[in-house]
């Protein structure tokens, strides 16, 4: 999953902030775009806003020659179907976790319920941004992308020894239908049945505000498999030893910082006039 795929204000503020953020040109200047059209921007506002941020940030840039790519994102930006996304958290309510504990699982399998629980929740936030409203009541999760990314969000590993029962998350997709809870349909789709057992509650356990790590959260809750918080921004880390206090990307951003403090002290004691 994408950093900031529900998180696009995130997104066009970090490339505000530090340039593009990738090769990936063109999306970056739809989602600036959208940004920009959110704080009611006009469309000429608009397209002088990211002539001004090109000149500054994209090499080579010429106006002649990158107008089309410009008038493209504001075209995408300024059409209504495409809103700007935001979901800062999942709430995760106590009777959601009160389901998925009463599974007859082991931890790591309720961990990927878990997970098809929030991105569930999270493709209907996403639906409700878009369409202004949720049609459809019903919970269903599947196809070959989804599954690569329920893998990755929910931090899961399978034991692929002939032993195993469950070598892939297509077994442990069987495993869940024979025990009820999902039912699997049609094309490689599954109905989440333990979604319709939940009793309505807003009394929330925690939330969820990385979706890259969902699983991890899980483990957080439960003191499992030496998950802890990152000490610089709260997210669930796996502590690989005891020295263990930050996420990957607070560890670099941190160095960084260390590094450039540590190159200002010696251009200090050594600058000469």
């Amino acid at each position: 999953m994408h950093e900031y795929q529900y998180k696009e204000k995130d997104h066009a503020l970090q490339i505000l902030n530090n340039g593009f953020l990738s090769k990936h040109i063109n999306s970056e200047l739809k989602i600036l775009a959208k940004y920009f059209n959110e704080q009611d921007k006009t469309e000429e506002d608009i397209k002088q806003s990211l002539h001004d941020f090109c000149k500054t940030n994209l090499k080579g840039y010429n106006e002649a020659v990158h107008f089309k790519i410009i008038n493209g994102a504001i075209k995408f930006g300024t059409n209504n179907k495409n809103k700007l996304i935001q979901i800062d958290k999942i709430d995760i309510t106590k009777s959601e976790l009160h389901v998925i504990e009463q599974m007859d699982l082991p931890h790591k399998f309720k961990r990927v319920v878990f997970t098809l629980l929030v991105l569930t929740k999270l493709s209907k936030e996403f639906l409700k941004i878009r369409d202004g409203e949720i049609k459809n009541q019903e919970y269903y999760f599947g196809g070959y992308k989804h599954y690569k990314e329920l893998v990755s969000v929910s931090k899961i590993t399978f034991n692929k020894k002939k032993k195993s029962t469950v070598k892939n998350i297509h077994d442990l997709v069987h495993l869940l239908d024979e025990k009820g809870v999902v039912e699997i349909t049609n094309n490689g789709n599954i109905k989440l049945s333990f979604m319709y057992d939940i009793e309505n509650d807003k009394d929330v356990a925690f939330s969820v505000n990385d979706y890259r790590v969902i699983g991890l959260y899980y483990d957080l809750y439960y003191g499992e498999n030496r998950v802890k918080q990152c000490e610089n921004c709260n997210i669930p880390i796996r502590a690989n030893s005891s020295t263990t206090k930050y996420c990957k990307e607070c560890s670099i951003d941190i160095e960084r910082r260390r590094q450039r403090e540590k190159w200002h002290k010696y251009k200090e004691k050594y600058h000469t006039t």
